[in-house]
C-alpha cells in the first residue's frame, strides 16, 4: 500500500516536470537528488535545459577538472621523461668508465710488455757480464797462482 502511494506520488511528479523526492527513503539516491539540486539548482533530466537553466558552473567543474587532468598526465610525463633522460645520462656514463678502465688496462699491459720487452733484457746482459767477469777473475787468479 505504501508503495502504491510514493508510486502515485512519483508519476504526478513526473507529470507536472518535477522529480519526486522521498523524504524518508534512506537510499543513497535521494541525497545525489538534493545535492544535484543544491549545486547547479537542475531538477530537469535534459541536457539542453541544464545548461540553459543555469548548470553553467557543474559544467565548468566538469571542463576544469578535465583541464587539471590533462595538466597532471602532462606533468606525470614531462617527469617520466626527466627520469628516462638521467637513466639513459647515467647509462652513457657507466659506458664511458667502461671504456675508460679498458684503455686503462691495455695502457698497463702495454707498459709491462715494454718492461719485459726492454728492461728484461737489460737485466739480462747485465747479470751475464757479472757472471762472465766472475768467470774471468777466477780463470785470473788460477793463472797467476800457477
Amino acid at each position: 500500500m505504501v508503495d502504491e502511494e510514493e508510486m502515485a506520488a512519483a508519476s504526478a511528479a513526473t507529470a507536472e516536470g518535477q522529480e519526486y523526492l522521498n523524504t524518508s527513503d534512506p537510499s543513497i539516491l535521494r541525497f545525489l537528488i538534493a545535492a544535484r539540486e543544491e549545486v547547479g539548482g537542475c531538477a530537469s533530466t535534459s541536457r539542453v535545459s541544464h545548461i540553459s537553466s543555469g548548470c553553467v558552473p557543474l559544467v565548468l567543474l566538469l571542463v576544469l577538472c578535465l583541464v587539471l587532468l590533462l595538466v597532471l598526465s602532462l606533468v606525470l610525463l614531462f617527469v617520466l621523461l626527466l627520469v628516462l633522460l638521467l637513466v639513459l645520462c647515467l647509462v652513457l656514463l657507466f659506458v664511458l668508465l667502461l671504456v675508460l678502465c679498458l684503455v686503462l688496462l691495455f695502457v698497463l699491459c702495454f707498459v709491462l710488455l715494454l718492461v719485459l720487452l726492454l728492461i728484461l733484457p737489460l737485466v739480462l746482459l747485465l747479470v751475464l757480464s757479472l757472471v762472465l767477469l766472475l768467470v774471468l777473475c777466477l780463470v785470473l787468479s788460477l793463472v797467476l797462482r800457477s
